[in-house]
């Protein structure tokens, strides 16, 4: 017995043809030589082949194939399944299994396949999954956390050390280093500008027999009062540093005339020679200042400095002399 390949009969599915030699069944045998004559043909349908009912899950694909036909051959689909949409067809596997049917003489191939996608996802599974993003997310949550804690902590630490490196730690105000900065972007905006800026320098008069007196504690409580006197006092584009000891710098930009520039001086003279009370101790110092003008008194920050150290000291001779007089 021999079958056909695949055969679309009027009016009926798709099927396949079984032939047999009707010859050998005759009462009287044919000569050996001679070929059969006689044949029988019957039609079978696809799905005849198959177990009925066909228990398959939702989704399955149902194939039937000749193995004799040029590949991929004509399948007899005997059952159709949903078409999987393009993400589900990216996102999810195939399954498909593959079983011949019949010997030699009906070589048929069977294909059953299953493209999985959202359908086949229980309410077990959607719970799982619903867990696992979850889990994810809080762990996404939990690593972005400590990783802007780490890098919070990071900027505080940045912070910090530029601070230290560039405040003075007693009173808070900007250190040489610092001070020296600003200034040479200020001599910089300066020469674009065409403006002046003015350069003061202050050395505390009388400091030394206050730390000698009360101690290096008060002393320092008086440095700390008499920045904070300094700083009420001078505009918000003005810089002052302490360079060190009881020598303090201001760095005025932009200013108009050398009358405001004196303005700033006894203003500060003022201010500080008022007494302060630290310790229930009434206690009173005196300051000198001395000024440079950019650019007629140089053009370089240690030109400069060693202007206004020169004046702080021909003011700390005047004040020396008047106190003579006075006395």
């Amino acid at each position: 017995m021999e079958i056909s390949s695949q055969i679309k009969l009027p009016g009926l599915p798709a099927g396949y043809l079984l032939i047999r030699a009707m010859d050998d069944m005759l009462s009287k045998p044919l000569a050996a030589p001679l070929a059969p004559a006689h044949f029988a043909a019957m039609a079978i349908r696809a799905d005849s082949l198959l177990p009925s009912p066909l228990a398959l899950r939702e989704g399955v694909e149902v194939r039937l194939f000749h193995r004799n036909d040029p590949p991929p051959g004509p399948p007899t689909l005997l059952r159709d399944a949903a078409r999987a949409s393009a993400l589900e067809t990216l996102l999810f596997p195939r399954l498909e299994a593959r079983h011949p049917l019949g010997g030699a003489s009906q070589p048929l191939l069977l294909t059953i396949s299953q493209q999985l996608g959202w359908r086949q996802i229980g309410a077990f599974e959607w719970g799982m999954l619903l867990f696992l993003s979850l889990a994810l997310l809080a762990g996404l949550l939990l690593v972005s956390h400590h990783y802007l804690q780490l890098a919070h902590g990071r900027r505080q630490r940045e912070n910090q050390l530029f601070y230290l490196a560039n405040h003075d730690r007693l009173t808070g105000l900007a250190n040489r280093n610092l001070f020296y900065d600003r200034l040479q972007h200020a001599i910089s905006r300066v020469d674009r500008s065409g403006k002046r800026l003015a350069l003061l320098f202050l050395d505390l008069d009388r400091f030394k027999p206050v730390n000698d007196t009360y101690g290096h504690i008060t002393g320092d409580r008086i440095l700390q009062l008499i920045a904070a006197r300094i700083k009420e006092e001078l505009r918000g584009e003005d810089t002052v540093a302490r360079l060190g000891g009881d020598e303090f710098v201001v760095l005025m930009e932009d200013i108009e005339s050398n009358r405001e520039a004196d303005k700033i001086v006894n203003r500060l003279k003022q201010v500080i020679h008022q007494p302060y009370e630290v310790n229930d101790n009434l206690i009173t110092v005196g300051v000198s200042i001395g000024i440079a003008y950019y650019p007629e008194d140089g053009l370089l920050i240690d030109e400069l400095l060693t202007v206004a150290d020169r004046k702080m000291y021909g003011d700390k001779r005047e004040i020396a002399a008047a106190g003579a007089e006075t006395a």
